[in-house]
This record gives structure tokens, sequence and C-alpha cells, in this order.
């Protein structure tokens, strides 16, 4: 539990700095609709 907060800070300081993470950028461009629409189509199969 406290391992994903921390995970966010060291997102957080990383965009502040500037440095463009591909990975935390692609969960933020995704929407936690689409995540719940994934999940969905995957289990619809």
């Amino acid at each position: 539990m406290t391992e994903k907060p921390e995970k966010k800070v060291e997102t957080t300081g990383k965009d502040r700095e500037g440095r463009p993470p591909a990975e935390p950028k692609k969960p933020q461009k995704k929407k936690p609709g689409d995540a719940a629409r994934k999940m969905r189509e995957m289990f619809k199969g």
C-alpha cells in the first residue's frame, strides 16, 4: 500500500523535472474508462 503512493510521487517528481517518462505518460493518456472497456472486452472474449 505504501509502494503505490511512493511510485506516484516518483512519477510526479520526474514529470516536474521535465523528463517525459513514457511509462507514466501511457497510463495518464489512457482514461479509467478505457481500462474498464478493455477488461470487459477481454472477459467477453
